[in-house]
C-alpha cells in the first residue's frame, strides 16, 4: 500500500486537514505548472499558436485515460458545472420526454439549469431514504423505479456530495438504456478518487469540475459529451470551438461549422495557459499514483472510523461497503444539538471538516495519516453518548 504523499503539498502541521470535498489543496508540482504559465505570460514572445491548443488536447487524454474514454475530443473545457450541464440542458430534444429525475439535497449546479422559465421538462425529485438499512441500496432502487418511457433524463452525482452514498451506477444506466433515457452525471466529488469507467456505464455526459477531487485549479471544468449531443448548439459562440481555428489567417472567414464530437461545447479562452498548465499536471499527479490506490488508502485511513460509528447511539453511517464511499465519510447526526458542538470543537482543534444537510463530511486524501483520523474520532466520540 502506498504511504502518505504529504511531502507533495505543503499543509501546516498544526491543522488537520480532512476536507478534501470542499477542496483540494493543491501539490506543490501543480503550482509550480502555473508559475510558469504565470512567466509565460509575463513575456507573451513565448506564446505560440500551438500553445492554445496541445496543452488542452493533452489535458483531454490524460482525463480520458482516467475514465476509459478512447475518444478525448468528446471531452470539452469550460469553467464550472454548471456551465456544462446548460450545455446539456439546452441540447435535450423534446423527443425524449418531459421528465427529468434528480435527488434530494443535489448539488445546486446539477438542479438550477433545469429550472429554466422556457423550460419544457417537468424536474421530479427523487426523496432520500431514512436512516435505516439498506439506505443506499433503496436510494438506488428509487430512481430506478422511476424511470419510464416520458423519462428524458436522469441527472445525478457519481456519489451524493453531501455524504458519499454511492449508487448502483452500472444499474441505473441499464434502466436507463432500456426507456431511451439520457444518463447526466455529475462526476465533482468522485472522479480522481473512486474508479469510473465510462466503457461500463455509457453516461451519455459526464461534468466534472478541476479543483476537487482532480486537484486542479479553480475555474477549470472537463466534461464528456456523448454521441447524443454530437449535433448540438452551444451556450456560447466563440472562434476556438469552430472547424480550422488552429488556422490564425483564416478567422475573419467566419466559420460556421464547429469542431469535432464535444468541441463546440468549449468555452472561449480555455487555453488559459495558467490554469489548463495546473490542470495537466494534476491530471498527470493522479494517474501515476492511480485511482484504485488513491481509495485503497482511503480504505486504510477510515477502516476503524467505520467500525466504531455504526456502534454508536449519537450518529448514522452507511454500514454497506457498496454504497458508501471512504474518500467521503458523511456521518449523519441522530442528535442534532451535536451540531453546534461539534463544530465548534473542531475549530478549536484545527480539524477541517465539513456540516452538509444533517452530516459531518470527512473527505480525507493522500496527504493525510492515521493521526489525522485519531484526532478526529477523538472529538466525534468524545461527545458520543
Amino acid at each position: 500500500m502506498i504511504s502518505t504523499q504529504r511531502q507533495f503539498f505543503e499543509l501546516p502541521d498544526d491543522e488537520t486537514y480532512l476536507n478534501a470535498a470542499y477542496m483540494t489543496p493543491t501539490p506543490m508540482v501543480v503550482a509550480e505548472a502555473g508559475e510558469k504559465g504565470i512567466r509565460q505570460k509575463m513575456n507573451p514572445t513565448s506564446i505560440g499558436k500551438e500553445a492554445f491548443f496541445s496543452t488542452p488536447d493533452e489535458v483531454r487524454s490524460l482525463f480520458s485515460q482516467l475514465i476509459n474514454n478512447p475518444e478525448p475530443n468528446r471531452i470539452a473545457l469550460f469553467p464550472s458545472v454548471s456551465y456544462g450541464m446548460a450545455n446539456v440542458v439546452k441540447n435535450i430534444k423534446p423527443g425524449y420526454g418531459n421528465e427529468v429525475l434528480i435527488v434530494e439535497d443535489q448539488f445546486p449546479s446539477a438542479v438550477f439549469p433545469w429550472h429554466q422559465p422556457d423550460s419544457h421538462h417537468n424536474v421530479k425529485t427523487i426523496p432520500l431514504p431514512d436512516l435505516y438499512k439498506n439506505r443506499g441500496e433503496r436510494l438506488t432502487d428509487s430512481i430506478i423505479d422511476a424511470i419510464r418511457d416520458q423519462t428524458a433524463a436522469v441527472c445525478i452525482g457519481t456519489v451524493l456530495w453531501t455524504d458519499g452514498t454511492r449508487y448502483h451506477l452500472k444499474r441505473i444506466a441499464e434502466k436507463c438504456q432500456q426507456h431511451g433515457t439520457l444518463l447526466i452525471l455529475d462526476g465533482t466529488q468522485s472522479i480522481g478518487a473512486l474508479k469510473f469507467d465510462l466503457q461500463e456505464i455509457k453516461p451519455d455526459a459526464l461534468i466534472c469540475a478541476g479543483y476537487k477531487w482532480l486537484m486542479g485549479p479553480y475555474g477549470m471544468t472537463v466534461g464528456y459529451f456523448g454521441p447524443a449531443f454530437d449535433e448540438g448548439n452551444p451556450i456560447e459562440e466563440n472562434w476556438i470551438n469552430r472547424q480550422n481555428s488552429k488556422d490564425f489567417t483564416r478567422l475573419t472567414q467566419y466559420e460556421e461549422k464547429y469542431g469535432p464530437n464535444a468541441q463546440r461545447y468549449n468555452s472561449g479562452q480555455y487555453s488559459n495557459f495558467i490554469h489548463i498548465a495546473m490542470l495537466r499536471k494534476s491530471l498527470e499527479l493522479i494517474l501515476e499514483w492511480k485511482v484504485d490506490i488513491i481509495q485503497g488508502y482511503c480504505d486504510y485511513l477510515t477502516a476503524e472510523l467505520f467500525d466504531t460509528i455504526t456502534k454508536s447511539k449519537s450518529y448514522w453511517i452507511e454500514k454497506d461497503p457498496n454504497y458508501r464511499s471512504s474518500h467521503i465519510v458523511g456521518i449523519h447526526l441522530l442528535k442534532t444539538e451535536l451540531k453546534e458542538k461539534l463544530e465548534r470543537t473542531f475549530a478549536d482543534k484545527n480539524i477541517h471538516v465539513s456540516m452538509r444537510s444533517d452530516c459531518v463530511r470527512v473527505s480525507p486524501h493522500l496527504y493525510n495519516t492515521k493521526k489525522d483520523m485519531y484526532q478526529f474520532m477523538d472529538v466525534i466520540l468524545g461527545l458520543d453518548s
